[in-house]
């Protein structure tokens, strides 16, 4: 049975991005099928809250910050804040490694 959703998990590691972030994970989502560019998925812990953030991969070009975040309510808006004001250009330069490894 062909599932709708297939999941490319390449890089499982913590990287700690300041004192209180730490890029845990990435992954690319594909939705239908692979014609389309699909979605990155990045999984942080900030503080002691677990959030995924995900973006398009078209939305990457933007410079502008365009994502949808999902996790604890806790802390929430101040990790939505700080993806946005101190790690979009991060967020985009690790989206732009990952597609690099994932193509070699």
């Amino acid at each position: 049975m062909k599932t709708r959703i297939e999941e490319k998990k390449l890089l499982d590691f913590p990287i700690k991005w300041d004192k209180n972030t730490t890029l845990y994970e990435v992954m690319r989502v594909y939705q239908r099928d692979r014609t389309q560019q699909g979605t990155l998925v990045f999984g942080f812990v900030y503080y002691d809250c677990e959030y995924q953030l995900y973006v398009k991969i078209i939305d990457l070009e933007k410079s502008d910050s365009k994502f949808t975040v999902y996790g604890d309510s806790e802390l929430f808006n101040s990790f939505e804040n700080k993806m946005e004001d101190e790690f979009w250009d991060k967020i985009k330069a690790t989206a732009k490694a990952f597609l690099e490894y994932e193509n070699d």
